[in-house]
């Protein structure tokens, strides 16, 4: 599907519903509210949807009070709104209730993404997986809607550009990011003030948390793995949202080639966020396991013994390397 074809089609509408995916970060976050400042400016009815609290590290970007959860969603009717769906590609990245997904069944699905996929989801899908982040396709759709991009947008925007960009670090920067972020720059944004909300906001409690984190830190091969529990979660007062970008840090080292965190969301079930430097694509790990996502930045949920989880992920791992 062309992005103009998909400019045409909200030409055409004028009730949209913009879902971010579930445990959403910056580049989701962002996306969906640059959306939805533009769709308000063309004169259309946005509303823009989380289904878990938006994250601490985004309270700064515009109009994030605005977010409805599901809960509230329920109350409204939706019945002739376009679902759009940003940073993912599946209503089960949205919400994996079943229950849940129900409530979009009757919707015309656009779905919005730059992860990898095999099965395209929605009645029209644009799926990049070149492009660096959701927000960068974002910024084209809002150029093609003849949108003016101003200082609201441009921050929104430049947020989930960062974020997924490492702050233009990771291997996924290229020129056309550069040429984005200094066009979003010349709209107002203030590069030295995201960067301190996105990386440099960590609460006391956080970096606490960070430190025992690190204890757990087990190495084979070039391969690291830490792990985040529940009970370390509650012993230092934070919540799952807190250990989120943990799993950079091993990469730190020359000699540590991928980093693996896991994170316990229940008894015997853990999220995973697996990262990888240079050519090492870790997407197919977690493809392996149900999840999805790019070659040096994927994930996914897996349920056994973490021993076992473990021990597997470090064999498909060196599998790879």
């Amino acid at each position: 599907m062309s992005l103009q074809a998909i400019s045409d089609f909200i030409y055409h509408q004028n009730n949209f519903l913009i879902a971010t995916h579930y445990n959403p970060d910056a580049d989701t976050i962002g996306s969906a509210l640059a959306l939805y400042h533009a769709l308000k400016l063309l004169g259309k009815n946005p509303v823009v949807l989380c289904k878990d609290k938006t994250p601490k590290d985004c309270q700064f970007l515009p109009s994030i009070g605005d977010f409805i959860n599901l809960d509230t969603l329920k109350s409204l009717n939706i019945s002739d709104h376009v679902l759009i769906i940003v940073d993912c590609n599946h209503i089960n990245r949205v919400t994996r209730d079943e229950n849940e997904q129900f409530l979009f069944n009757n919707m015309k699905k656009i779905v919005i993404d730059h992860h990898e996929i095999v099965n395209p989801y929605g009645d029209i899908a644009w799926i990049d997986p070149s492009v660096p982040s959701t927000s960068m396709m974002i910024y084209e759709l809002i150029k093609t809607l003849n949108v003016e991009v101003n200082k609201d947008i441009a921050v929104c925007l430049y947020a989930g550009l960062c974020i997924d960009t490492g702050n233009f670090r990771h291997d996924n920067t290229n020129a056309q990011s550069l040429i984005v972020a200094s066009e979003l720059i010349s709209k107002g944004v203030n590069p030295s003030k995201v960067y301190r909300y996105l990386f440099e906001s960590w609460s006391i409690q956080k970096f606490r948390l960070f430190k025992e984190t690190i204890q757990t830190l087990e190495e084979e091969s070039g391969i690291a793995i830490l792990t985040v529990t529940k009970q370390m979660l509650e012993r230092n007062g934070c919540d799952d949202e807190d250990s989120g970008n943990f799993v950079d840090f091993p990469k730190k080292s020359v000699s540590i080639k991928v980093s693996v965190l896991l994170k316990e969301i229940d008894k015997d079930k853990y999220r995973v966020s697996i990262r990888s430097k240079e050519d090492i694509n870790v997407a197919q790990i977690a493809m392996s396991y149900g999840g999805g996502g790019h070659k040096n930045a994927a994930g996914c949920t897996i349920e056994g013994k973490i021993d076992y989880i473990k021990k597997d992920l470090f064999r498909k791992i060196k599998n790879i390397l």
